[in-house]
């Protein structure tokens, strides 16, 4: 899942008309008809593990925000399990946490192509 999801965030990296990587291969597929590579190296993410997913992206959209993206805080996280009811298990968590770390790669690996 850690393979899919970096090469996720890689397409989202926004290029310097502001839109994701994954947008301009789209236009690329609609224009040729055919598929680009990077697309179809990404795929989807293993079906089992779609929620972690979900609850990444819920995290991430609450992450602060300062000259960069910080990461994730175990009291946020915390407390998004404390309001959902759930009690996640420790490999959970640990997923949760190889996902902020590849996010934040990606990040870093996008604003070092730009300077």
């Amino acid at each position: 899942m850690l393979e899919w999801a970096q090469a996720d965030f890689k397409l989202g990296a926004r290029q310097p008309d502001g839109q994701s990587l994954r947008d301009h291969l789209i236009a690329a597929e609609r224009q040729t008809g055919e598929t680009p590579a990077a697309l179809l190296a990404a795929g989807d993410p293993p079906e089992e593990t779609k929620y972690l997913l979900v609850w990444f992206h819920r995290l991430s959209q609450r992450r602060q925000v300062g000259m960069a993206p910080g990461p994730l805080t175990w009291p946020q996280i915390e407390a998004f399990f404390r309001l959902l009811g759930v009690r996640a298990d420790e490999w959970e968590l640990r997923a949760l946490e190889l996902l902020d770390n590849a996010w934040l790669e990606s990040i870093a690996d996008e604003r070092g192509k730009q300077n």
